[in-house]
C-alpha cells in the first residue's frame, strides 16, 4: 500500500482494524495509534473514515499525527460532515514547536 510523503511503504494487513476492548470500540491507524473508545463497532468504523478522510488533505505528517492523537477530541458537532471538520482542524489543531531558549 503507497505510503503518505515522506514515509516508507509499509506492509499492511488485510482485515478489521477495528476492535473491542474493555467493553468499547477502538480502530487502529496504519502509524500504529488505538484511537477511541467508541461506543459500537460502527462508531468506530464511521470515525476511522472520517479520519482516513481528514488525513487524505494534511500534508505535513507532524499535523496528521496531531490530529490522530486529538481526534477524540473534536466536538460531536463537527464531525457531520468533511467540511466542519476540515474546518475545525484548521482553526483548533497545531503543531507544538519547541520554544527558545
Amino acid at each position: 500500500m503507497p505510503s503518505r510523503s515522506g514515509e516508507q511503504d509499509k506492509i499492511r494487513f488485510r482485515g478489521s482494524h477495528v476492535f473491542p476492548a474493555h467493553g468499547k470500540f477502538y480502530f487502529n491507524t496504519r502509524e500504529g495509534v488505538d484511537v477511541g473508545p467508541f461506543e459500537t463497532r460502527a462508531d468506530a468504523e464511521i470515525n476511522s473514515t472520517r479520519l482516513r478522510l481528514v488525513l487524505a488533505n494534511i500534508q505535513d505528517p507532524a499535523l496528521a499525527r496531531v490530529v490522530i492523537a486529538r481526534y477524540t477530541e473534536i466536538p460531536a458537532a463537527h464531525l457531520g460532515n468533511l467540511r466542519s471538520l476540515l474546518m475545525y482542524v484548521a482553526k483548533n489543531m497545531r503543531v507544538e514547536q519547541p520554544s527558545a531558549g
